[in-house]
């Protein structure tokens, strides 16, 4: 089979100056001479290409021209990589389907495209050892020793009261016990984005780390009280992506969200009973 004698142009921004959740577009110029045409169905369509790189948006149009057809391709990136340090990344290589009159096909590759991509805040500028603005004059704490002596006592037989309560005031601070209340308040005030952050938030701080949906898996192994709820949460990852990246309501699963995050309550009380 002859190959096709394609013109294909990349035109893309500095390969520099990104952070987290910056936009990243690439337009794409194709010539295609008859009797090949791009099969259009063999793009990637929105959604996460990695745990750190997605598809924000890809748009193409066609336009007929003497030999063959010009395609333009425009595909929007986003990043959410976890940085200490400037760091070099790349988006992986991006193929291209042709099909002639005969049904055969022919793929084209478009080459990987690094780039540089820093912290939201550089290493050097945070400070690991803060000083205090002003220091505090010395004081003499002898006349409070008596006192703290007597409340000692005091604060001895509370924390023995309250020691019972403890399992209690664990499980009232578990993630999804916080984020129940966030999604009720982000229901009440017609927040749905609100609603499926708070969610976001207590899978994230469960795993230990920023949970997307090709982790799901690994995060239900180490999790395993969530294994009956896998189902349920891989709907939930879908109704995100159609509310944040498509635009689409997600009112079917947001009614369905508050008795998810009542389940996941109970499957990390599971969860603290195996361990």
């Amino acid at each position: 089979m002859a190959k096709p004698e394609l013109v294909v142009e990349r035109t893309a921004p500095p390969p520099f100056g990104y952070t987290v959740g910056s936009l990243i577009k690439h337009q794409i110029e194709v010539f295609a001479p008859y009797p090949w045409r791009l099969e259009a169905s063999r793009l990637p369509g929105s959604g996460f290409v990695s745990d750190w790189l997605e598809i924000y948006r890809l748009d193409w149009h066609q336009n007929s021209k003497a030999g063959g057809n010009h395609y333009t391709i425009e595909i929007t990136y986003q990043i959410f990589p976890l940085l200490q340090s400037p760091t070099q990344l790349t988006i992986p290589e991006l193929s291209l389907t042709f099909i002639d009159s005969k049904q055969q096909e022919y793929s084209y590759r478009l080459p990987p495209w690094d780039f540089a991509a820093t912290p939201l805040i550089p290493n050097q500028l945070i400070d690991h050892s803060p000083q205090p603005l002003w220091q505090p004059r010395p004081k003499d704490l002898r006349p409070h020793w008596h006192r703290l002596g007597m409340l000692g006592g005091a604060t001895l037989l509370a924390l023995t009261l309250l020691a019972w309560h403890q399992r209690w005031l664990a499980w009232q601070r578990t993630p999804f016990r916080r984020a129940l209340s966030k999604i009720k308040s982000a229901i009440g005030a017609e927040d749905p984005r609100g609603a499926f952050k708070a969610f976001h938030q207590a899978l994230n701080e469960t795993a230990g780390y920023a949970l997307f949906p090709d982790r799901l898996n690994r995060f239900l192994r180490q999790h395993p009280g969530f294994m009956p709820l896998a189902l349920e949460l891989e709907q939930f990852f879908q109704a995100s992506q159609k509310l944040f990246f498509q635009d689409q309501e997600s009112s079917e699963f947001l009614d369905r969200l508050e008795n998810l995050c009542r389940a996941c309550i109970r499957a990390e009380k599971q969860c603290r009973k195996s361990d």
